[in-house]
């Protein structure tokens, strides 16, 4: 079973942002602490918390993000056609019309 929904073909997942993230909002608290409030919101639910934006060197920009998202989801289903969808807030919306940030370079 590649762990996949079968009637809703989807495998939601939340994925707290890298702490060097902070220079752009300076309200966020700890990468250890966001991921720990993911990983509890989400532990008896089929939502799975990702810790591949925090476990690198520096915070990657939304699309890089989805993409390897997306790539470690096909390798760990098995499944080379799934395609990763992004769900945000308005903050992350908006940011995507600032230069060199976000998804701007790729719209």
């Amino acid at each position: 079973s590649s762990g996949i929904n079968a009637e809703w073909p989807l495998r939601p997942g939340m994925s707290p942002v890298h702490n060097d993230y902070k220079k752009h909002k300076k309200s966020l608290i700890d990468y250890s602490h966001r991921r720990a409030m993911v990983e509890l919101a989400t532990q008896n639910t089929w939502i799975k918390c990702s810790t591949w934006e925090g476990k690198q060197n520096t915070w990657t920009p939304t699309r890089p993000t989805l993409e390897a998202l997306q790539e470690l989801a096909r390798e760990e289903y098995n499944e080379p056609n799934l395609v990763a969808k992004l769900v945000c807030g308005a903050d992350l919306l908006e940011s995507f019309n600032v230069p060199g940030f976000g998804m701007f370079p790729y719209l």
